[in-house]
């Protein structure tokens, strides 16, 4: 592996009042009381490959980490929701409030400490992203009763905040969009495409110099459809699709190119990573098993290929109960730790033994050859380095 994903509830970051685990932080003249992020810290600072023969994922193997910031409720937090979100349980996740002034200057303090902390290079995090599947306002980012353009105007607002204090201790850093798969479709809130259209043009009149990528989260529809390759009435390849799946996520990433021409941005600035996607198959089921790994593996050679997506990370590692309770099987292992078939395909992609582990898929998907069904296809470049 060499990207990795970590998510980060701000509501176990701040305190309002000083205790055990939080430590001051003056910004502006005004002191916060933000987590010491030690144990945050040790996990980035091994998964760069520090700590020689101490490092439980292995020394000397650098990886790419990426942190989506997320705000979960708590009562003693509530101020920092947006007003109209501010309904326990609602959804995982809610909306950040940039109305008021208290709450705004919270986020800007901490996520200047946060840039501080995780801007070190044996700490960085090249990877920013805010919010999950911010489109889907009513399931996981949830934003109350708002319009459309309150939404993006009050999540870009958040955004830039976000970019001002990562970017000012690394400026390498990346400051993504979260967006569901649901393309034109509006399911849970609104649809990604309206979405990114308004972010876009929100963001090209408020704070046009600052960049902006896409983290985007292309299964399947439904979640449970493993052969993505067969969905003609879900998936097309036109701007209008309902979805985008990894079938077509050509339509993402050529509707980033013209909003660059749209907005005057250099061609292919704008960045995509596959933050999350997932195929299921139960333990036990050889049929499932073989079409998941295809999946996957399929699906990464197109990503691989498409010179806009930077990477491709999958949920899971396990199978998770709570998942499996709805039929989703995601995870390379079932929850007994027992290997399905995915699991030493997806070892083995970016190695030499990449197109041999990929043999059996040709015959699932049903065609003949990689390069006759991914353009730009080149076996050469499968066996990867560390960045």
């Amino acid at each position: 592996a060499q990207h990795v994903l970590l998510n980060v509830d701000m509501a176990s970051l701040i305190s309002t009042t000083a205790r055990a685990g939080y430590i001051p932080y003056t910004y502006k003249g005004k002191t916060y009381y933000f987590g010491d992020l030690i144990a945050l810290k040790n996990t980035v600072y091994h998964l760069h490959g520090w700590g020689g023969a101490d490092n439980p994922y292995g020394a000397n193997h650098n990886r790419n980490v990426t942190f989506v910031l997320l705000m979960s409720w708590s009562d003693e937090l509530s101020y920092l929701i947006h007003p109209s979100a501010r309904k326990r349980g609602a959804a995982p996740y809610y909306a950040l409030n940039m109305q008021e002034a208290g709450a705004r200057e919270t986020f800007e303090a901490l996520f200047r400490y946060l840039g501080e902390e995780f801007g070190d290079y044996k700490t960085r995090v090249s990877n920013w992203t805010l919010g999950n599947e911010v489109n889907s306002c009513k399931e996981w980012n949830y934003s109350g009763g708002l319009s459309l353009n309150d939404c993006v105007a009050n999540y870009a607002q958040a955004f830039q905040l976000l970019s001002q204090g990562v970017k000012r201790a690394a400026t390498s850093s990346r400051v993504f969009l979260s967006l569901d798969h649901c393309w034109t479709a509006s399911v849970a809130g609104h649809s990604g495409k309206s979405y990114l259209d308004q972010f876009a043009s929100y963001m090209n009149q408020t704070a046009p110099g600052v960049s902006w990528n896409v983290n985007y989260h292309p299964y399947s529809q439904p979640l449970s459809r493993v052969s993505f390759w067969k969905d003609n009435s879900n998936t097309t390849n036109s701007s209008g699709t309902k979805y985008i799946s990894m079938k077509n996520i050509n339509v993402l990433t050529d509707y980033l190119s013209d909003l660059e021409s749209r907005y005057g941005k250099a061609g292919g600035s704008i960045r995509v990573i596959i933050g999350e996607l997932g195929y299921t198959a139960k333990p036990g089921d050889t049929d499932a098993q073989r079409e998941q790994a295809a999946a996957l593996g399929y699906g990464y050679y197109i990503a691989m290929f498409n010179t806009r997506i930077d990477s491709y990370i999958i949920r899971a590692y396990l199978d998770d109960p709570a998942e499996t309770k709805s039929g989703l099987y995601l995870g390379l292992r079932g929850a007994n730790h027992e290997k399905k078939t995915a699991y030493d395909v997806y070892q083995n992609l970016d190695t030499a033994q990449s197109l041999s582990c990929m043999q059996d898929a040709l015959s699932v998907i049903g065609i003949g050859s990689w390069e006759s069904a991914i353009p730009g296809f080149n076996a050469g470049a499968l066996p990867a380095a560390d960045f």
